[in-house]
């Protein structure tokens, strides 16, 4: 991937005044992490929603849901 991507691809709602700046890996903050079933009539889903602050450098998230006695369900 080029270094060189357009930012505000992924975060149009920057601004220019420097109220919303895109930050380094070590001060960038999960803002929103939940997950739902998917209600379809196709097979057992789930919908991860994550939202976090703007970053310099694109994140490496990896997600595992578990159920309340620990086990990974998805």
């Amino acid at each position: 991937m080029a270094n060189d991507l357009n930012m505000d691809f992924f975060f149009p709602e920057l601004s220019d005044d420097g109220g919303n700046v895109p930050l380094p890996p070590e001060e960038m903050r999960f803002l929103e992490l939940r997950a739902e079933p998917v209600q379809d009539e196709g097979p057992l889903r789930t919908r991860v929603y994550i939202e976090v602050t703007p970053f310099r450098k694109r994140p490496h998230i990896d997600v595992a849901l578990t159920g309340a006695d620990g086990t990974e369900i998805a």
